[in-house]
């Protein structure tokens, strides 16, 4: 009865020590700002100009968003271990 009480103790003591510990990490400035969704032009009475400015401002849009993913990336990277890509 002490051998599996002795047994039980060690495993749970190994158990614990590779519980990993969490510490809150600053996010990068910039990424909690909302990204400005282009309002769409009426169809019926949009001119070629608001159509232009809509395109315009939905690829900024677009550009903020893939630069913040870029941003996240290289950010989630420095702070996780690289895996090993699965096949």
């Amino acid at each position: 009865m002490r051998a599996i009480a002795l047994l039980l103790a060690i495993s749970l003591t190994a158990c614990a020590r590779d519980i990993p510990r969490y510490h809150p990490i600053a996010v990068p400035t910039g990424l909690t700002t909302p990204v400005a969704i282009p309002e769409k032009p009426d169809p019926q009475r949009a001119t070629q100009r608001d159509v232009a400015r809509y395109l315009i401002e939905q690829h900024q849009a677009l550009a903020t968003c893939n630069a913040r993913l870029t941003v996240i990336r290289q950010w989630s990277e420095r702070w996780m271990k690289p895996t090993a890509p699965q096949r």
